[in-house]
Formats: C-alpha cells, sequence, structure tokens
C-alpha cells in the first residue's frame, strides 16, 4: 500500500486528512481504528535496522513534522527513482486501488 503525501501537508499537519488516511488504511488491512496522539510518538527498530545496515530508518520520532532527510541511494538511483510515478498509473494494474481526498469526514475513533 502506498500514500503520497504531500511535504506541505506534514509540514502543517492536517489531522481530518492524516485521520481519514489511517481510516482508509485500517479498513484496508480489516484492523480495528484507534485514535492517535500526533504529538506523543515513539518507535524504534534499532536491530532490524543494524541487520539491513541503515541506522535509524525505521525510527519514529515523537512528534509528526516534516525533517529533511539524505537519501541512502546513490545519486544516481535516486535522481532515476525521483522521476518516476509508476504508483499514478494504474492502466493493466490488479493493484487494489483506494483513493482518498481532504474532504473525509472525521471519525471519533481515528
Amino acid at each position: 500500500m502506498f500514500f503520497q503525501i504531500p511535504d506541505s501537508t506534514i509540514a502543517r499537519p492536517n489531522r481530518l486528512l492524516i485521520r481519514g488516511l489511517l481510516r482508509l488504511l485500517y479498513k484496508f488491512l480489516g484492523e480495528p481504528a484507534f485514535a492517535h496522539d500526533y504529538e506523543n510518538l515513539d518507535d524504534q527498530e534499532p536491530e532490524f535496522d543494524a541487520r539491513i545496515g541503515v541506522q535509524g530508518l525505521h525510527e519514529v520520532k515523537r512528534k509528526v513534522a516534516l525533517r529533511p532527510r539524505q537519501t541512502v541511494l546513490p545519486p544516481d538511483l535516486f535522481k532515476q527513482s525521483s522521476q518516476l510515478d509508476f504508483w499514478k498509473n494504474h492502466e493493466g494494474s490488479l493493484a487494489h486501488v483506494i483513493n482518498a481526498t481532504a474532504s473525509l469526514s472525521p471519525s471519533p475513533s481515528a
């Protein structure tokens, strides 16, 4: 599953949009939605990151915010992949597509 979330949404979080996306995610996964505290998150996976050789890759910071970071990809591969938009082309794909908009209504459970 892939959500393309604009940097502006992370820089100035639109809580309604994020709650809506999370509701769609839980529905897709078949899991019950629950309330999130976007100001008080924390998750670390140092053992997994050490096994794949990328320290801090799966570190979740306490607060949702835009934090620019350097890519782990070689420059040529980063440039090539940043110009791809395969996830926008659904032609001939059997992938399950979920379309979300900012007009999603809030849910007290997400």
